[in-house]
């Protein structure tokens, strides 16, 4: 992130510290690469959305911005936790709008493409669209929200802290279909080191997006 562009996140959050807990948004990178043009454009247009909607719980908004036509099939989460046994995340709420139908979860059993990654993806937690699954699932437009309540012991700053620098275990998995080409792709969350730093030192309210210039 250029300074500039850190020194104006700062400034603009500040003036929101009475909201509770901010919005972090995240991007995804592509795993699978089926096709490399499929990849990029999920890359573009797919993110998430993670608030604190009341204490103890954390939401996840998943969002399809269009307009090229794919459709996120299946959610999953990756929360080992690096304590054990004890993960972040507990009983979950999933509110689809218009169109979108999600239920616990479906196969694949994990996120295609996810033993790929150091260390291998394992899904804790799925969700997958209903049949018809393109059709149910998040297209072009559309959204999805999981709320889960947080564990015992489990904040909300610590989940960011877990999501951003992904060494405790915390991470989010989509599974996208219905590409013009035919193919699937699979993604995983963009961890951010730095950025709740920055919305820590702005009164806890930051909004980011960032996306991997790696592969």
């Amino acid at each position: 992130m250029k300074l500039s562009v850190a020194a104006s996140l700062l400034a603009s959050c500040a003036f929101g510290a009475s909201v509770f807990a901010g919005v972090y948004q995240y991007a995804f990178d592509g795993i699978t690469n089926n096709n490399a043009s499929d990849t990029a454009a999920g890359e573009a247009q797919l993110f998430v959305e993670v608030t604190a909607p009341a204490s103890g719980q954390i939401a996840f908004r998943f969002v399809n911005d269009g307009p090229i036509a794919m459709s996120i099939a299946q959610v999953y989460f990756d929360d080992q936790s690096g304590f054990q046994s004890q993960g972040f995340l507990d009983a979950a709420v999933i509110a689809g709008g218009a169109g979108v139908l999600f239920e616990a979860g479906g196969s694949p059993n994990n996120l295609p493409g996810g033993q790929t990654l150091s260390p291998a993806f394992v899904a804790t937690q799925r969700f997958s669209a209903q049949n018809p699954r393109p059709s149910n699932g998040v297209n072009p437009g559309e959204s999805l929200t999981i709320t889960f309540t947080l564990a015992p012991g489990r904040t909300f700053a610590d989940a960011i802290t877990a999501l951003d620098a992904q060494t405790d275990g915390l991470r989010i998995g989509i599974h996208v279909q219905s590409f013009a080409s035919g193919n699937s792709e699979g993604f995983v969350n963009v961890p951010s080191p730095g950025s709740l730093a920055l919305a820590s030192l702005a009164g806890g309210v930051c909004f980011r997006r960032r996306r991997s210039t790696q592969r």
